[in-house]
């Protein structure tokens, strides 16, 4: 994977833990929006954390393998 890949997603894990932030503590009476922040943004934090886990364990080879396919 190139490296401008893991910053990517580094960077999603970040909004969406800030978005989730957001929607827990800032908007907290908002109802509506602070459940739509805390929802995507948990959304997009676990999908970031798992691309960059799964970026890091994954070899060169498997990643062109399974490209191929």
């Amino acid at each position: 994977m190139r490296k401008g890949g893991l910053w990517l997603y580094a960077g999603l894990a970040v909004i969406g833990a800030v978005a989730l932030y957001i929607g827990g503590f800032v908007l907290s009476g908002e109802g509506m929006i602070s459940g739509l922040c805390i929802g995507l943004g948990a959304a997009v934090f676990c999908l970031g954390m798992g691309n960059f886990i799964s970026s890091l364990l994954a070899s060169k080879p498997e990643t062109d393998e399974r490209a191929r396919r």
